[in-house]
Protein backbone atom coordinates (compact mmCIF):
# COMPACT_ATOMS: atom_id res chain seq x y z
CA UNK A 1 0.00 0.00 0.00
CA UNK A 2 2.82 2.05 0.58
CA UNK A 3 3.84 1.97 -3.30
CA UNK A 4 0.61 3.36 -4.05
CA UNK A 5 0.87 5.92 -1.66
CA UNK A 6 3.68 7.10 -3.61
CA UNK A 7 2.46 6.50 -6.47
CA UNK A 8 -0.68 8.49 -6.11
CA UNK A 9 1.11 11.55 -4.16
CA UNK A 10 3.48 11.12 -7.66
CA UNK A 11 6.93 10.88 -5.48
CA UNK A 12 8.46 8.99 -8.49
CA UNK A 13 11.64 8.49 -7.34
CA UNK A 14 10.20 6.72 -4.18
CA UNK A 15 7.89 5.19 -6.15
CA UNK A 16 10.34 3.23 -8.45
CA UNK A 17 12.52 2.53 -5.19
CA UNK A 18 9.75 0.80 -3.48
CA UNK A 19 8.45 -0.93 -6.87
CA UNK A 20 12.30 -2.11 -7.43
CA UNK A 21 11.57 -3.90 -3.48
CA UNK A 22 8.22 -5.02 -4.54
CA UNK A 23 9.46 -7.15 -7.58
CA UNK A 24 12.28 -8.94 -5.67
CA UNK A 25 9.57 -9.99 -2.89
CA UNK A 26 7.11 -11.16 -5.63
CA UNK A 27 9.44 -14.03 -7.10
CA UNK A 28 8.79 -15.61 -3.93
CA UNK A 29 4.80 -14.64 -3.87
CA UNK A 30 2.12 -17.69 -5.21
CA UNK A 31 -1.01 -16.09 -4.33
CA UNK A 32 -2.90 -14.44 -7.37
CA UNK A 33 -5.07 -12.10 -5.64
CA UNK A 34 -1.51 -10.46 -4.88
CA UNK A 35 -0.38 -10.92 -8.26
CA UNK A 36 -3.43 -9.14 -9.22
CA UNK A 37 -3.33 -6.16 -7.13
CA UNK A 38 0.97 -6.22 -8.32
CA UNK A 39 -0.51 -5.88 -11.90
CA UNK A 40 -2.96 -3.26 -10.89
CA UNK A 41 -0.32 -1.30 -9.20
CA UNK A 42 2.21 -1.62 -11.97
CA UNK A 43 -0.19 -0.42 -14.42
CA UNK A 44 -0.69 2.51 -12.55
CA UNK A 45 2.78 3.27 -11.66
CA UNK A 46 3.64 3.13 -15.26
CA UNK A 47 0.70 5.29 -16.02
CA UNK A 48 2.01 8.32 -13.81
CA UNK A 49 5.62 7.90 -15.28
CA UNK A 50 4.85 7.93 -18.72
CA UNK A 51 1.27 8.16 -19.90
CA UNK A 52 1.81 8.80 -23.21
CA UNK A 53 3.06 5.53 -23.92
CA UNK A 54 -0.07 3.58 -22.46
CA UNK A 55 -1.13 1.42 -25.49
CA UNK A 56 -3.93 -1.16 -25.60
CA UNK A 57 -1.95 -3.73 -24.75
CA UNK A 58 -0.48 -2.26 -21.49
CA UNK A 59 -3.37 -3.78 -19.48
CA UNK A 60 -2.86 -7.08 -20.94
CA UNK A 61 -1.43 -9.10 -18.12
CA UNK A 62 -3.93 -7.81 -15.84
CA UNK A 63 -6.51 -9.07 -18.04
CA UNK A 64 -5.30 -12.99 -17.85
CA UNK A 65 -6.44 -12.61 -14.18
CA UNK A 66 -10.46 -13.43 -13.62
CA UNK A 67 -12.36 -10.28 -12.19
CA UNK A 68 -12.03 -9.96 -8.49
CA UNK A 69 -14.43 -10.93 -6.21
CA UNK A 70 -12.67 -8.55 -3.54
CA UNK A 71 -13.83 -5.30 -3.18
CA UNK A 72 -10.97 -3.40 -3.29
CA UNK A 73 -9.36 -5.67 -5.81
CA UNK A 74 -12.48 -5.41 -8.10
CA UNK A 75 -12.80 -1.40 -7.38
CA UNK A 76 -8.99 -1.19 -8.64
CA UNK A 77 -9.54 -3.39 -11.60
CA UNK A 78 -12.65 -1.00 -12.79
CA UNK A 79 -10.78 2.09 -12.25
CA UNK A 80 -7.78 1.51 -13.63
CA UNK A 81 -9.42 -0.17 -16.11
CA UNK A 82 -11.50 2.96 -17.04
CA UNK A 83 -8.22 5.10 -16.47
CA UNK A 84 -6.70 2.54 -19.78
CA UNK A 85 -9.93 2.60 -21.78
CA UNK A 86 -9.59 6.28 -21.60
CA UNK A 87 -5.95 6.64 -22.16
CA UNK A 88 -6.33 4.73 -25.26
CA UNK A 89 -9.91 6.10 -26.78
CA UNK A 90 -11.53 2.92 -26.56
CA UNK A 91 -14.99 4.03 -25.32
CA UNK A 92 -17.25 1.00 -25.78
CA UNK A 93 -15.46 -1.43 -22.94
Amino acid sequence: NDWYIEIRARRIDNAHQLKEEINNRMKDVSDQSLHLYYSLLDFRYKYIVDNLNISKGCFDKVETFQIPNDNILTYYYHFFKAIHASTVGSYSI
